[in-house]
């Protein structure tokens, strides 16, 4: 019975709390500033402009991603499942918190100076991410407004322009993230 229970604890990505935590609340100051920036504006800009040219660009980006994403599921559920959860784990919590600290601590002189490349790399792209974050989470509301979709990729529309929006996000926050562990690690053995 404890073989079996403990099969069934590797099958599933281990999620931190924290890792959690932190990417809900970027997401959710997000939400808020799109919020005040949709009551605030008062640009009338808009002038119905067509269906932004990159839409056939998103259409091809989805297309590969969702056959992609089949083919991962197809092969290998769990490491595909593994691979999605990584950044709200407990490793990625720590390259997180390694990308955002390594640099300062080499600012101060407590790391050594061989890393700084590596310490600089890992900085901008754990901004990145939360960027990322920050910016998905701004879509939600900032998004009704149509001056903010009006040459969005994806098209004028609140659906259009957020999936499209969304899509390329999470395409670059995991891109980022698989970055930044890679970078995080190798400074850890460094």
């Amino acid at each position: 019975m404890s073989a079996r229970g403990s099969s069934r604890t590797s099958e599933r990505p281990d999620v931190d709390r924290r890792a959690v935590s932190f990417f809900v609340g970027v997401f959710a100051v997000g939400v808020l500033i799109g919020l005040v920036e949709l009551l605030t504006d008062r640009d009338q800009t808009s002038t119905g402009a067509d269906v932004a040219t990159a839409n056939w660009v998103h259409v091809g980006i989805a297309v590969i991603l969702v056959a992609a994403l089949v083919a991962a599921y197809v092969r290998d559920r769990r490491r595909l499942a593994a691979v999605l959860a990584r950044p709200f784990t407990a490793a990625g919590w720590v390259a997180m918190r390694r990308g955002l600290t390594d640099l300062p601590l080499l600012l101060i002189g407590r790391r050594p100076i061989g890393s700084a490349l590596r310490a600089l790399l890992g900085f901008v792209l754990t901004v990145l991410i939360v960027l990322i974050t920050l910016r998905a989470g701004e879509q939600v509301f900032a998004a009704l407004d149509p001056d903010f979709t009006r040459d969005a990729w994806g098209g004028p529309s609140y659906v259009g322009a957020s999936l499209a929006h969304w899509m390329d996000g999470l395409l670059l926050f995991y891109v980022l993230f698989a970055g930044l562990k890679r970078v995080t690690s190798s400074s850890a053995r460094a």
